[in-house]
C-alpha cells in the first residue's frame, strides 16, 4: 500500500535509516538531513559555477533555509526540493565533462529524487535541470556525446527508480484525484 502512495517514500534510504531510529530522533534525523543535503547540492552548485567558499556557503545557507524547504522539510515535497542543487550541479558537470564519473553523479542524484516520495516535485526538479542543461549544451560542442551520457543516466535512474515507480504508475489511475480530473475536470466546458 505504501509503494503505490510514493509519499512515504518507502524505499529512500533516508527513511529507511530513520525507521530504526526512536520516534523523536527519526523526525530530527529527516529534517537535519535534508538540510544537510539541499546545503551541500547548494554549496557544490555554487562551487561548479565558480564562486568562492564563502560565496557557496551564503548560497548553500540561503536555499537550507529559504521557505520552500523550511516550511515542508518533513514532507515529501520539502525533501524532494532539497535535490534541485544536487541535480543542477551534476547536470552541469555532466555536460561540461561527460564521461562515466559525471553520468554516475547524476544518476545517483536522480535515483534519490524519485526515492524522495513526492512525484510532482520530481517531474519539475528534472525539468528545471532540464532547462539548465539545455543552456549549457547551447554553449557545448560535443552535444552528441552529453545527449548520450544524459539519456544514460536518465535510462539508469529510471530503472533503479523503478522499484518506486512502477507501483505508483500502477496505482495513479485507481486514485480519486485522477478520476476527478478525467471524469469531471476534462469534460466541463470553459466558460468566459
Amino acid at each position: 500500500v505504501l509503494a503505490g502512495a510514493m509519499q512515504p517514500a518507502a524505499f529512500s534510504p533516508f527513511t529507511l535509516i530513520a525507521c530504526i531510529l526512536p520516534t523523536a530522533l527519526s523526525f530530527g534525523f529527516t529534517g537535519a538531513i535534508a538540510f544537510f543535503i539541499a546545503g551541500l547540492g547548494a554549496f557544490l552548485l555554487a562551487r561548479e559555477i565558480g564562486l568562492s567558499e564563502q560565496a557557496s556557503l551564503f548560497a548553500a545557507i540561503g536555499w537550507m533555509f529559504s521557505a520552500q524547504l523550511a516550511l515542508t522539510i518533513l514532507w515529501p515535497l520539502g525533501f524532494a526540493w532539497a535535490y534541485l542543487p544536487l541535480i543542477m550541479a551534476a547536470t552541469r558537470r555532466l555536460v561540461d565533462d561527460p564521461h562515466v564519473r559525471s553520468i554516475g553523479l547524476l544518476t545517483a542524484a536522480l535515483v534519490l529524487e524519485i526515492l524522495a516520495g513526492h512525484p510532482e516535485t520530481l517531474l519539475h526538479v528534472v525539468a528545471i535541470s532540464g532547462a539548465y542543461g539545455l543552456y549549457r549544451l547551447a554553449e557545448n560542442a560535443r552535444r552528441g556525446r552529453v545527449i548520450g551520457a544524459a539519456a544514460i543516466a536518465g535510462v539508469l535512474a529510471l530503472l533503479i527508480g523503478a522499484i518506486a515507480l512502477l507501483p505508483f504508475l500502477d496505482s495513479v489511475r485507481h486514485a480519486g484525484e485522477y478520476k476527478v480530473r478525467t471524469q469531471i475536470f476534462a469534460k466541463t466546458p470553459l466558460t468566459p
